[in-house]
């Protein structure tokens, strides 16, 4: 039985989503134009709605895991890396080189933790610029795992810090719902910038369970 919350948002967002896909079928419909002027502004107001959409998702999913965190079995941390790399890098073009290294190592963590980490890949790498490459290192910590995320060879983030996502614009919901997701199995995230104010480095903990070997 979900809670009241979470039965809200999902009304809300199916509410949502039934005005924004009689838009995109009515612009899709439009096109295409012979004025590449105006078919650029149909394309703009296509990205729009798939971007209210987006949103709309990410609000649900972000309320679902505060309210229900769900329970999860164990998984493998460079697999876990690797789908998030590349769920991050699909998610647009060009996108800076991904380094992965780490240990063979296993973690408990929520079935969303994939998509957490392919949303903070994603936000360390908006402000990486060539030759930056992201660095997604892990290694074991006393209760679980740390995964430091960063900007070529910036350092990593301090695990105690703050982790400012209301403060990183462009991603919508997706960095308060990676945090969600995270401390909803007792881990932690923090974040580090530069002196412009760019997201250098993220530090994951991921804990509730003792990290053990593949």
């Amino acid at each position: 039985m979900p809670t009241p919350a979470v039965a809200l948002i999902d009304l809300v967002v199916h509410e949502m989503r039934t005005p924004i896909t009689v838009a995109a079928g009515s612009l899709r419909q439009v096109g295409p134009l012979p004025d590449a002027a105006q078919q650029a502004a149909i394309d703009r107001a296509l990205r729009s709605c798939g971007r209210l959409d987006q949103l709309a998702t990410q609000l649900r999913d972000w309320v679902r895991a505060v309210e229900t965190p769900p329970a999860s079995d164990a998984q493998s941390v460079p697999d876990l890396a690797r789908a998030a790399a590349e769920k991050a890098s699909a998610a647009r073009t060009p996108f800076p080189a991904v380094s992965l290294e780490g240990p063979p190592l296993s973690v408990a963590g929520a079935p969303a933790l994939t998509d957490a980490l392919a949303s903070l890949i994603e936000a360390v790498a908006r402000a990486a610029a060539p030759p930056d490459v992201v660095n997604v290192s892990w290694d074991a910590h006393e209760t679980g795992v740390r995964i430091a995320i960063r900007r070529g060879d910036r350092p990593d983030a301090d695990p105690s810090g703050d982790f400012d996502a209301e403060l990183m614009g462009g991603l919508g919901f997706a960095l308060p719902l990676a945090r969600a997701v995270i401390e909803a199995g007792a881990g932690t995230v923090a974040s580090r910038r530069d002196a412009q104010g760019r997201l250098d480095a993220v530090t994951v903990r991921l804990a509730g369970a003792a990290a053990i070997p593949r």
